[in-house]
């Protein structure tokens, strides 16, 4: 079944909408990005068409500041879902050459179904988070990048990526935003201390990705309001 990702923007994302839509009759996944920028030069709007693979190619978030338009997800080029980030240009819809492979960021950590997940923009860089089933089982995931080039930057985590296998089992993080010095990362965690699965937040330095101790004692609030 086709995806439509619906996105109206002005000086920001003012609405986004994923949903079934009849498009694609060939029942292949179908990404179809569709912006109204009212506000950006000349008022001009655009629609991109973009279907990377003929199985699962899917959008799971947006971040926009300026002309810059970053678009986290999947595409399914290796055989199996693997990230995929895209940047374009607010304006036209372009991919931008400069970012990665021709505007595209791929990253495969396994031979599981993976995707970014959620972006979050700083003035010089992307963070990105998503699943990573690299271990034999889904675990903690997070990437800093250059926003010009999509590089990882050698000097966050190890080389540039973040990576935390709490529980064992299942653990996962889906959201991430930041105030300028700081990131947020918000998922689930199984701590393997007999919580089972619970809301997992982290606070991080967005230099180097460390943990902020004075953030409830070690950098991580864990919930689970079931037991």
């Amino acid at each position: 079944m086709s995806l439509l990702a619906a996105f109206l923007i002005s000086s920001s994302i003012a609405c986004l909408q994923i949903k079934p839509s009849p498009l694609d009759s060939s029942e292949n996944p179908l990404v179809i990005l569709v912006a109204a920028a009212a506000n950006n030069a000349g008022g001009e709007t655009w629609a991109v068409v973009n279907n990377p693979t003929s199985g699962a190619d899917e959008i799971y978030d947006i971040a926009l500041d300026g002309d810059d338009l970053f678009i986290a997800g999947s595409d399914s080029t290796p055989g199996n879902q693997q990230w995929r980030i895209e940047k374009r240009s607010a304006i036209t819809g372009e991919l931008d050459p400069a970012f990665g492979n021709n505007g595209v960021v791929t990253y495969n950590p396994s031979a599981a179904d993976e995707a970014a997940s959620s972006i979050y923009l700083s003035s010089s860089h992307i963070f990105v988070v998503g699943s990573d089933e690299s271990p034999g089982d889904p675990q903690l995931h997070i990437q800093k990048r250059s926003r010009s080039t999509g590089a990882l930057d050698p000097g966050f985590g190890t080389a540039g990526i973040i990576t935390s296998n709490v529980g064992g089992i299942n653990d996962t993080l889906v959201k991430i935003t930041g105030d300028g010095t700081y990131i947020y990362v918000a998922g689930i965690d199984n701590d393997g201390g007999g919580m089972g699965a619970g809301g997992r937040v982290e606070k991080r330095l967005m230099s180097d990705g460390s943990l902020v101790g004075a953030f409830d004692g070690d950098g991580v609030v864990q919930s689970d309001p079931t037991v």
